[in-house]
């Protein structure tokens, strides 16, 4: 038995002698500065963390149709722990079909296959309103990719898939970190191109779990969390008959349910439009993310922009938007409020709904302009500045506005 790892050991180098074997890289380094209070996590001084990323691509061809890809991935934001963002294998099974089965790029969007490849595009990097509101970029299933050309015109390209995640979510407006899981995930995404344009859409589902959801905390000062928030509601459901109120139980029991975020049907849709002149481009996409249950906000985000191509230099402006619509969880209970008898015991209950409402809900605004220099084959420098719009915490009609700056390099190898 003492042979055995040596003969293992030689099955798997064997093959690997005779694979030909292609190595891709990719940084971006980049630095930037809040102008006014943290913001995207930036600060007043200078940071290099949030948008700095390396990452590493081998791919071996085993036979003519048969392939094995990797991509290793350290990301500043999560101190550069290097994880393994893509591990798939893929089967050419003509030469318009590739199935793959592994882990890789969930296809959300027009830049998701290199989402993390500033190279790619003239931003330091994609619109933060549609881009940054998904949070899982991978998945682990299988999936179809379709290449074909209609009318000897139409470039089109089909991706259907299947598969489940694991992944850390974060809160909106706490950046508390939870533990999530998409199971069932189905989707499909079509991109048909003509000349310079570019149109895609793209459908997904899943059901969705986030674990812990029970432990958010809902008041930093109280620690109070969502677990012990439920408690008060079950208080508040038995002293119905006391309070005069029969149909509170059955509220309060309803909003016990809907506070939760288990095997929820979720559903994602995209469309967008690309234009890539040799002088000019444009491109402007939107999404919507829907929970058919739970307490998350429907996402409605979109983002457009342009800019000129002078030589080896870029110019851009950009816009996007999110105006997510809340759930609105204490409409009930508001109704019953207008009894002054009620009213001491109702009003803190329903602020801390309105609360979990707005801390799941994102409503943003951000401009930008920069500009891309290509210095070397490969390489490229890039200087952005965003103004964003968002609500002030303490009079929501009222908004605060807040610069950005960020710098950096982008590379391919």
């Amino acid at each position: 038995m003492r042979y055995m790892p040596l003969l293992l050991s030689a099955a798997i180098v064997a093959p690997a002698a005779h694979a030909d074997i292609q190595l891709n890289g990719f940084l971006s380094a980049v630095g930037g500065t809040a102008t006014d209070e943290p913001i995207r996590n930036y600060e007043k001084d200078f940071t290099f963390t949030q948008d700095s990323i390396f990452g590493l691509q081998a791919r071996a061809d085993l036979s003519d149709k048969l392939s094995i890809t990797g991509q290793l991935v350290s990301r500043g934001k999560d101190d550069f722990a290097t994880e393994l963002a893509w591990g798939y294998l893929a089967y050419e099974a003509s030469k318009n079909l590739t199935l793959r089965m592994g882990r890789f790029r969930t296809p959300f969007y027009f830049y998701s296959d290199f989402l993390e490849v500033g190279y790619a595009y003239p931003w330091v990097a994609p619109a933060h309103e549609v881009y940054e509101g998904l949070q899982f970029d991978n998945i682990n299933g299988m999936d179809a990719i379709y290449n074909v050309t209609l009318f000897n015109t139409i470039e089109a390209q089909f991706q259907t898939y299947f598969g489940s995640m694991n992944d850390e979510y974060a809160l909106n407006k706490s950046g508390q970190v939870l533990d999530a899981q998409t199971r069932n995930n189905l989707g499909l995404s079509a991109t048909f191109g003509i000349g310079d344009f570019s149109l895609r859409a793209s459908a997904h589902s899943a059901k969705t779990t986030v674990h812990d959801f029970n432990d958010i905390v809902l008041d930093k000062e109280s620690q109070t969390t969502l677990a012990s928030f439920k408690l008060q509601l079950e208080q508040l459901g038995a002293a119905a008959p006391t309070l005069g109120v029969p149909a509170l139980s059955q509220m309060t029991q309803e909003l016990i349910t809907e506070l939760d975020l288990n095997d929820t049907e979720t559903t994602f849709t995209q469309i967008g439009l690309k234009y890539d002149g040799e002088y000019l481009f444009g491109v402007a996409e939107a999404t919507n993310l829907d929970f058919k249950t739970g307490p998350a906000a429907d996402q409605q985000r979109y983002f457009v922009s342009t800019g000129v191509n002078i030589g080896s230099t870029v110019l851009f402006v950009s816009y996007s938007e999110a105006d997510d619509e809340a759930v609105d969880l204490s409409k009930e209970l508001t109704a019953l409020n207008q009894n002054p008898a009620l009213a001491p015991t109702l009003t803190p209950v329903i602020d801390a709904l309105d609360g979990i409402s707005q801390a799941l809900t994102v409503t943003s605004k951000t401009t930008s302009v920069g500009i891309r220099y290509d210095f070397e084959p490969g390489a490229a420098l890039k200087l952005q500045f965003d103004n964003i719009d968002t609500p002030d915490a303490t009079d929501p009609t009222k908004t605060n506005s807040q610069g950005l700056v960020r710098f950096g390099v982008d590379l391919v190898f």
